[in-house]
């Protein structure tokens, strides 16, 4: 098993070598950084020159002491075994989600993205009770959705708004689950 000050590094080379290659791009090809002031190109070429020396004493470091296996052990395990705070950065992002500690088997969680529907279909929502349409209707004419999430049991297609619970949120076995993991019944 990979340690963790290990997978701290691994992760800590990739997000620096992305954000290394972000800045470089702007630098290189991007007409907003012409247009910024002789002092603020300067800092940002510094930065970049830094960043690439960092990235560089980085990258020898994790060369020696991670072995390409633990590489692959730690890329394998990416999505899988997380806290709640990195599933909730995950459903924030939209993923979908779910926990091995679960006693139903094939539910998953995920955070519905943000709708705006307007008044000419809400009439038409199969979802609402028509005494729900009826104030809509003479209030907003409108429904704004924005922060919910659901379980859905993929056993069934049963979705039900959820909440996590303590359990949920202090459990450390969430996992992102590979859409393509699923195949059409």
């Amino acid at each position: 098993m990979i340690e963790d000050f290990k997978k701290r590094l691994i992760v800590e080379l990739r997000e620096l070598n992305a954000r290394v290659n972000k800045l470089d791009v702007f630098i290189s090809g991007n007409p907003k950084f012409k247009e910024l002031d002789d002092f603020n190109r300067e800092v940002l070429e510094k930065q970049l020159k830094y960043m690439t020396g960092y990235l560089e004493c980085l990258n020898a470091r994790v060369n020696t002491i991670v072995s390409s296996e633990e590489v692959d052990e730690f890329d394998a395990m990416q999505g899988k075994n997380l806290s709640f705070g990195e599933a909730l950065v995950a459903i924030k992002e939209f993923k979908v989600l779910r926990r091995e500690g679960w006693n139903g088997k094939g539910l998953v969680v995920f955070r519905q993205v943000p709708a705006h529907i307007t008044g000419d279909i809400v009439p038409n929502m199969q979802s609402l009770p028509d005494s729900a349409k009826t104030i809509i209707m003479s209030t907003q004419a409108k429904v704004d959705y924005t922060s919910q999430m659901l379980i859905f049991n993929t056993n069934n297609g049963r979705a039900d708004s959820w909440v996590p619970s303590i359990s949920d949120a202090l459990a450390e076995d969430w996992e992102i689950v590979d859409p393509d993991s699923f195949t059409k019944k």
